[in-house]
């Protein structure tokens, strides 16, 4: 490949177009330095097998890690929450992939409290499922999920049926078929008392 490769861990990414974006994450300092999060873009582009960092504008995020990344609405991106120590983040951008402009939206409704290592899923209608992840603020492993509706910016706390188990750093994905009842996929994680786990999980989700 050409261009200047970051060097990232902890970052997100989503596949746009052929082309591979990379947002924020963790990369490394000269020692005795700790490392440090990063808000910056990359765009790898399959084609031309070439690394650039496109020009952005508008109300762009803090830099993070642990947070997540996902397409909407086919040409653009939603960011939720994060960390950079000490702090997390309860924030939500969104990102034009077009015009490369993000925004920070005002939103309403139950939001979740701020968090990052959480897992998120994009569910039918432009609405996007959290849930778990790490509260910096009072060292615990959450345990609860909320949906934000993207369109009416709006947050409502759910729950998850049958229970989840609070846990950081899993994933989750909408299983896609023709039930009317959506059914998502939750597989592994681990917790505060150093248990990973193994399970994997069908949920539904229902209003608190």
């Amino acid at each position: 490949a050409v261009g200047n490769a970051p060097k990232r861990a902890y970052h997100t990414s989503v596949l746009f177009q052929r082309e591979l974006l990379v947002f924020g994450g963790v990369f490394p300092n000269p020692d005795p330095q700790p490392d440090s999060c990063s808000n910056e873009l990359y765009i790898f582009n399959t084609d031309t097998n070439s690394w650039y960092q496109p020009i952005v504008t508008g109300d762009i995020p803090s830099p993070r890690s642990g947070h997540s990344l996902l397409l909407y609405d086919e040409k653009k991106a939603i960011i939720f929450g994060g960390w950079d120590a000490p702090k997390c983040f309860d924030d939500v951008y969104l990102l034009d992939l077009v015009l490369m402009e993000y925004s920070r939206p005002e939103v309403n409704g139950q939001k979740p409290t701020a968090r990052s290592w959480h897992s998120s899923s994009l569910l039918e209608g432009g609405r996007l499922l959290i849930h778990g992840g790490f509260d910096g603020a009072s060292n615990k492993v959450l345990g609860d999920s909320f949906i934000f509706d993207i369109d009416k910016l709006t947050w409502i706390k759910v729950i998850a049926r049958p229970e989840i188990s609070p846990r950081v750093g899993h994933v989750m994905f909408l299983k896609e078929g023709t039930s009317k009842e959506e059914e998502i996929l939750v597989f592994g994680g681990g917790d505060n008392a150093g248990s990973f786990f193994s399970d994997l999980l069908k949920i539904q989700i229902v209003p608190e």
